[in-house]
């Protein structure tokens, strides 16, 4: 084994990034530090880890405190997701998904820091889905478009840095606020309460466990460039969550189908997109777990929080 080496995870306390560190921890070639805004919502009993309370937008602070942990890696998942809050809060999305990052690049150089970076499916235009790491971005969302700034810095960047775009990424752990797909269907479903979901929608639904492991095998050999991690899986929203109702046993009949258009939400989103994942089976062997099985998993891990 190699020494032993520092990863920094920023959004620690959100769903992938509790993951990370879950997993991060597990691993003896690792020391782990997470950052995020707000007291620690990580609540199982971990060790080989340190938490800071930072916001990555006090870019003063940030450095100051990037620079003194001195990370050999940087795992950037930190951004703001919400498609609509984006489109509507543009300033701050900018500030967030954009300028936070160049700063971090800039600190990565300086410390000559391995940088992954967390992208998405939206920055795609859902034409001509599913799509492999070549094909030609056109996001149609100001979220996307933040994305895309973002992975155009950290192309340009002189440390190593990889590229992870992910889509629809599904789990729980305990303590989260934001509700996911998942949680918010079978909260829903066990409270009678109707939800509407588009049919019109596709993608490759990705389990956080095995985004989170796949990102932590690119930190292991040192994977540069752009890696599409998702699900293998192609279905629209609505049969993803007539899914999750058969896995948890609840009633479909508040399940509604309905079109994007119907919705009308702030912000546009890609019809059809999902991952071509052949890249990251071949260089990493990356394996993910089947729909039904990455939500067996999750049903027995929280039944008693959901």
């Amino acid at each position: 084994m190699n020494w032993i080496k520092k990863v920094l995870v920023t959004g620690a306390n959100g769903l992938l990034g509790q993951s990370l560190i879950y997993y991060l921890t597990k691993d003896a070639y690792f020391k782990v530090h997470g950052l995020s805004q707000g007291k620690s919502r990580i609540s199982y009993n971990i060790e080989n880890f340190t938490y800071h309370n930072i916001d990555i937008t006090d870019t003063e602070k940030l450095e100051k405190r990037v620079l003194k942990i001195h990370p050999d890696i940087i795992i950037h998942t930190a951004a703001i997701t919400q498609a609509d809050e984006c489109e509507q809060c543009q300033q701050k999305c900018y500030q967030v998904n954009v300028t936070a990052t160049q700063h971090l690049v800039k600190i990565a150089e300086q410390i000559k820091a391995h940088f992954i970076f967390l992208s998405t499916d939206f920055v795609f235009d859902g034409k001509n889905g599913p799509y492999q790491e070549k094909d030609t971005l056109n996001p149609i969302s100001y979220y996307g478009k933040t994305k895309q700034l973002a992975e155009q810095i950290v192309q340009s960047s002189d440390t190593l840095w990889t590229i992870v775009r992910t889509v629809l990424v599904y789990g729980h752990h305990p303590g989260m606020r934001r509700n996911n797909i998942l949680t918010w269907i079978v909260r829903s479903l066990k409270n009678q309460q109707t939800i509407q979901v588009v049919q019109d929608q596709y993608r490759t639904p990705t389990f956080v466990d095995d985004l989170a492991r796949a990102i932590i095998q690119l930190a292991h050999q040192q994977k540069t460039g752009i890696y599409h991690i998702s699900g293998a899986e192609m279905c629209s929203i609505y049969e993803f969550a007539q899914i999750i109702a058969d896995v948890w046993g609840l009633p479909k009949f508040y399940i509604q189908s309905t079109t994007s258009k119907k919705l009308n939400q702030p912000a546009q989103r890609p019809p059809k997109t999902g991952f071509i994942i052949l890249k990251a089976q071949l260089e990493i062997n990356y394996k993910p777990h089947t729909l039904k099985e990455g939500l067996n998993i999750l049903k027995q891990r929280i039944k008693e929080i959901l």
